[in-house]
């Protein structure tokens, strides 16, 4: 009975890894997928807005 148990155990706990993994690499779109595996999220450049550049000269001032 013990090992039926600790067998049925482990075939959980593997198919909720399995559910995880599957929603990880398939479950979300693929720009997701890329912003989470960039090594270096700051290695684009920065894009700024008209806004943007009208705050930061009033801050300047």
């Amino acid at each position: 009975m013990k090992f039926i148990l600790v067998v049925f155990s482990v075939v959980l706990v593997l198919a909720i890894l399995a559910g995880i993994l599957d929603w990880y690499f398939w479950g979300r779109s693929p720009q997701e997928r890329y912003r989470s595996t960039r090594i270096h999220p700051s290695s684009e450049p920065p894009s700024f807005s008209a806004q943007d550049k009208e705050d930061s000269d009033e801050k300047r001032t």
